[in-house]
């Protein structure tokens, strides 16, 4: 919902909570890995970062995700982002179309 939404859906009764996603900095802090710019320059250091980052480009970086490590919960984020945040909301006619298209665009 947009904040604008959640006072007419709610009424007086909400607290407005914004998330945002981990940055890649962040994401290496919750698994607790630490470089500094000598790391760049040993082997295991930069293949050992890559494989972080390649974890992060697969999960994102929702918190909850990456604490669970749930595909499916990053499966229905991409739901609801799509279906109830978009398509909803702009009168999307042609569902179909678009979701391939957001497939396309995230590959």
């Amino acid at each position: 919902m947009l904040s604008s939404e959640i006072s007419t859906a709610l009424t007086g009764r909400n607290r407005q909570l914004i998330t945002w996603p981990f940055s890649f900095r962040e994401f290496l802090q919750m698994r607790n890995v630490f470089f500094n710019e000598r790391d760049f320059y040993s082997r295991d250091k930069k293949l050992m970062l890559k494989r972080f980052f390649n974890e992060y480009c697969q999960l994102g970086g929702f918190p909850e995700v990456l604490k669970s490590k749930d595909n499916t919960l990053l499966e229905q984020y991409f739901k609801d982002i799509i279906y109830r945040d978009i398509i909803a909301r702009f009168s999307i006619r042609n569902i179909k179309e678009f979701k391939e298209l957001c497939i396309y665009v995230l590959t």
